[in-house]
C-alpha cells in the first residue's frame, strides 16, 4: 500500500518534472538570437555598378564624370540583422568620401562597414562604362525602367576582362548570378538578369531554338529562381506586353529569345486564361509589325512569335489547334521537336499561317 501510494505522488512530480525541462528547454531555444551582423551585397543598380566587399571596406570605380553626391545603394543584410544608414537611401560619395554602415545583429553584435567610391578618368574607363554601352540597345528595347535591384555581370562580352576568358565553361561560369543573391532579388530583377544574360541572345541566334534553350538558358541559376516563383508568368508577360518589337537587331533578338523563354511550360501554366489570350494578342499584334517591316526584317525573326503562339493555344487546351495538329507532321514538329530546325524552307510553308489563323479563331471564340 505504501509502495503505491509512493509511485502515485512520485509519476507526477517526474511528469511535471519533465514538462518544466521541456518547456525551459523550448524557451532557451526560442530565446538564441542570431549573431550575424554581415553585408552579403552592396550594388548600385541606376549606374549599374556592383561594389567590392573586401573585409569591412566596401569599394567601387564609377565611370568618369559620374556624380557621385547622389548615390543609392542597394544593400542587403544578414537575414535578421539591421543596417544604418539604410539601404535604398541617397549618399554622397563624392570627393571620396567615406560613408560608415552599421550592422547590428538580433542579438546587439555590431560590425562597422566603411564605403568610398571614385570616378574613373576619361583615359581609362571603368568596365561599368562599357557594360552600359553594350547593354544600350536591349535596355531601350524593354522600354520600362530597370529594376532597381538588377543584377551587374561583372563580366560582358566587349569589356578587356571578358577577352580573358578562353573557354566556353569560364564564360558561362561568369555570367552565373550567385544563389543567395538571386533569392533577395524581386521576379523582374531575375527577369532583368536573363534579359542581359549574354547566351540568352547569342545562342538563340541559332534555328534549333529550345534544343539551345534546353542546352544552356536553362541551366542557369537565374533560370532556375524564375521558375520557383509564382508570379513569374505575369511578369514576363508584362515586359512583353512593353516592349519594342522592333527597336534594333539587339532588340530583335533578345525580344526573340523572351518569345522562347515564355513558351516554356512552367512558365505558360502560371497564366489564367485571360492572361494567354493578352498573350496570344500581343504575339500577333508583334508579328503583324515585324511582317509589315519585312524589308529590313527577314521571317527568322517571326518564328519565335509563331512558336509561342502555337505553344500558348496547346497549353490553353484549344482543341480544334491540337486537333489540326496531330493531323499535320510539319505543324506538330515545329511546334513538339527540341531539336527542330526552323530555318526557311524546312517547315511547311503552310505552318504559319495555320498558328496565326487558329490563333485568331481562339481569341475570337472567348470575345477578345
Amino acid at each position: 500500500m505504501k509502495t503505491k501510494k509512493l509511485i502515485q505522488t512520485i509519476i507526477p512530480a517526474l511528469i511535471c518534472g519533465m514538462t518544466f525541462i521541456a518547456c525551459s528547454t523550448d524557451k532557451t531555444e526560442s530565446n538564441v538570437k542570431s549573431s550575424e551582423c554581415d553585408i552579403l551585397y552592396f550594388t548600385d543598380s541606376i549606374n549599374l555598378v556592383n561594389w567590392v566587399i573586401n573585409g569591412a571596406e566596401i569599394t567601387a570605380e564609377y565611370p568618369a564624370k559620374t556624380d557621385l553626391s547622389m548615390i543609392t545603394p542597394h544593400i542587403e543584410v544578414s537575414g535578421k540583422a539591421t543596417l544604418s544608414p539604410q539601404s535604398g537611401v541617397k549618399t554622397d560619395f563624392s570627393n571620396e568620401k567615406e560613408v560608415v554602415y552599421t550592422v547590428t545583429a538580433e542579438d546587439g553584435a555590431i560590425k562597422i562597414y566603411k564605403a568610398h567610391a571614385k570616378v574613373a578618368t576619361e583615359e581609362a574607363p571603368s568596365d561599368n562604362a562599357e557594360y552600359l554601352l553594350l547593354i544600350k540597345n536591349i535596355l531601350e528595347c524593354m522600354q520600362m525602367p530597370r529594376p532597381n535591384d538588377s543584377y551587374n555581370y561583372p563580366v560582358y562580352p566587349g569589356m578587356a576582362a571578358w577577352a580573358q576568358l578562353k573557354t566556353s565553361e569560364e564564360m558561362t561560369e561568369a555570367c552565373q548570378v550567385p544563389v543567395d543573391i538571386l533569392k533577395t532579388m524581386t521576379t523582374q530583377a531575375v527577369l532583368q538578369a536573363l534579359w542581359e544574360y549574354p547566351f540568352l541572345i547569342m545562342v538563340l541566334h541559332r534555328s534549333q531554338y529550345q534544343l539551345d534553350f534546353t542546352g544552356t538558358v536553362s541551366k542557369t541559376n537565374a533560370y532556375n529562381e524564375l521558375i520557383k516563383r509564382s508570379d513569374a508568368g505575369s511578369c514576363l508577360l508584362f515586359r512583353l506586353l512593353a516592349l519594342n518589337p522592333v527597336h534594333s537587331m539587339e532588340g530583335l533578338s533578345a525580344s526573340k529569345s523572351f518569345e522562347v523563354l515564355m513558351s516554356q511550360t512552367e512558365l505558360l501554366s502560371q497564366l489564367t486564361k485571360e492572361e494567354k489570350s493578352q498573350l496570344i494578342a500581343v504575339t500577333l499584334k508583334n508579328d503583324d509589325i515585324r511582317e509589315k517591316n519585312k524589308s529590313i526584317i527577314p521571317n527568322y525573326y517571326r518564328e519565335t512569335a509563331w512558336l509561342l503562339a502555337g505553344k500558348t493555344l496547346i497549353n490553353a487546351g484549344y482543341t480544334p489547334f491540337m486537333e489540326r495538329m496531330n493531323e499535320n507532321e510539319s505543324l506538330k514538329m515545329f511546334l513538339e521537336s527540341p531539336s527542330y530546325t526552323y530555318i526557311a524552307g524546312v517547315y511547311d510553308v503552310d505552318v504559319p499561317q495555320i498558328i496565326v489563323e487558329y490563333a485568331e479563331e481562339y481569341l475570337a471564340s472567348i470575345g477578345n
